[in-house]
């Protein structure tokens, strides 16, 4: 299939499948619950929607590829591109090394680390990478269905119709696009040098110092930030595929250690603020599986308020994330997949909760 930015579906029920994240046994246990057999066909002609994140932080990333490559090849399975594909398929991204994804770049020392997070892994081996790398290169970044839309993280329109217009063939074009709209309005902020210098510099004092520590921030540091901050919420602001693969993001009041860095961004819960004209489903938000009450600075929560996991959320009920964890446990499988037409969320192990867009 040639590629498309957009993946038009046809009109047939779909099990739209949250981030998998290297959980191989999760999934095969998910689709076999869900009817699929290991072509990832269905008896009823439904068809798999994959939001992305396919791998890292898993015991198996590679087997995740295997699975899902088969099923798209095979069944007619669709896979969107996640905001943890990106690395594979940018050279700038894979110099910002993503915590987990050492199974495909890293080497021993990277590996050490990565297992010492997150448990043991399976790392690829140079056919392997290659053959994902390609298969990455043409994911959709949306999938149309007449019924429901799909996006890995926001569903934005201005972002898809600047990637549109652009006729791209492959990922790499529409994310080095994305990436010159993005400089363009750092220039126009008097940001270019300044703030991958600030970026640079603060790095380096990461790798230096414990930054997990509340030691302060000297007034060099601040000043670094103060450049760093708004640059970053340009990239993510302006960057067409920064936006529908991680989602609008804003100034954090505090800096948050997250994802094994600081973050001085926060994540805006978009669905709250869109009107949307039908059922939206996506995936990055690491929504808890069971109800937790709100704790200070616990933004996966505090993004979701008081729904359960079966809800649809938004001012129309119209949008779901079906990425889940459980609280505070990265090893433990919550992978899930949401089946609007049957309204029903299924999870690997076999929990079924209703799940139905207003």
């Amino acid at each position: 299939m040639p590629y498309s930015p957009v993946r038009r579906l046809e009109e047939v029920p779909v099990d739209v499948v949250g981030d998998v994240h290297g959980q191989r046994q999760a999934l095969e246990r998910l689709l076999d619950v869900l009817g699929y057999d290991t072509d990832g066909r269905h008896a009823a002609g439904r068809r798999l929607v994959f939001v992305g994140d396919l791998g890292d932080r898993g015991p198996d990333s590679p087997g995740v590829f295997e699975i899902v490559m088969r099923a798209v090849e095979r069944g007619g399975a669709t896979c969107l591109l996640g905001n943890h594909e990106l690395p594979l398929v940018d050279p700038d991204e894979r110099e910002q090394r993503k915590a987990g994804n050492a199974w495909f770049f890293g080497g021993d020392a990277d590996a050490s680390r990565d297992e010492a997070d997150f448990g043991p892994f399976r790392r690829a081996d140079p056919g392997s990478r290659e053959l994902i790398r390609a298969f990455c290169e043409t994911l959709p970044l949306v999938a149309e269905h007449p019924r429901l839309r799909v996006v890995h993280a926001c569903w934005d329109a201005r972002s898809l119709a600047f990637i549109e217009r652009l006729g791209a063939r492959s990922n790499g074009e529409v994310i080095a696009a994305g990436r010159a709209r993005a400089a363009e309005h750092l220039a126009r902020a008097g940001l270019t040098e300044r703030y991958p210098a600030a970026r640079k510099a603060l790095e380096e004092r990461r790798r230096t110092q414990d930054w997990q520590a509340d030691h302060g921030v000297t007034v060099e540091e601040q000043m670094l930030i103060d450049d760093l901050v708004p640059g970053e919420h340009i990239e993510q602001r302006e960057n067409p595929v920064k936006l529908l693969t991680s989602g609008p993001e804003r100034p954090a009041p505090v800096p948050q250690w997250l994802g094994k860095k600081w973050r001085f961004l926060e994540r805006v819960p978009w669905w709250e603020e869109s009107v949307l004209d039908r059922p939206t489903v996506f995936g990055h938000y690491w929504r808890h599986r069971v109800h937790k009450p709100l704790e200070p600075f616990d933004e996966h929560a505090a993004l979701f308020g008081g729904s359960s996991a079966g809800d649809w959320i938004g001012p129309g009920r119209l949008a779901i994330c079906v990425d889940y964890r459980w609280p505070g446990e990265w090893s433990r499988p919550a992978l899930a997949a949401v089946r609007p037409d049957l309204g029903e969320l299924v999870f690997w192990d076999g929990e079924r909760l209703p799940s139905r867009p207003a």
